[in-house]
């Protein structure tokens, strides 16, 4: 599953980063607003963290993830779930 988990979080990355640029692009052509650029900043950020997330779950060692994962409100009733994805 690592094999497929992994890639998919750097290819998030990639699109992350291909957007923004295209935005930036776009923007310095047609005169956007200045608020919807930092709209747009602020969803990529999001997204990349998740895709650096992504990374840090599928390559640390199971006890690092769980300890991770345990801090983060919304994820601790998933992480009996994690470990045995994690080793499949």
């Amino acid at each position: 599953m690592a094999c497929i988990f992994a890639p998919q979080a750097i290819e998030l990355i990639l699109k992350v980063g291909g957007a923004f640029a295209a935005i930036i692009y776009i923007s310095s052509i047609s005169g956007v607003r200045m608020d919807i650029l930092i709209s747009v900043a602020i969803g990529a950020s999001i997204l990349l963290v998740a895709g650096i997330l992504m990374l840090v779950i599928s390559w640390k060692d199971e006890n690092v993830t769980l300890k991770f994962l345990k801090r983060i409100p919304f994820l601790r009733n998933f992480t009996d779930r994690i470990l045995p994805f994690k080793e499949q």
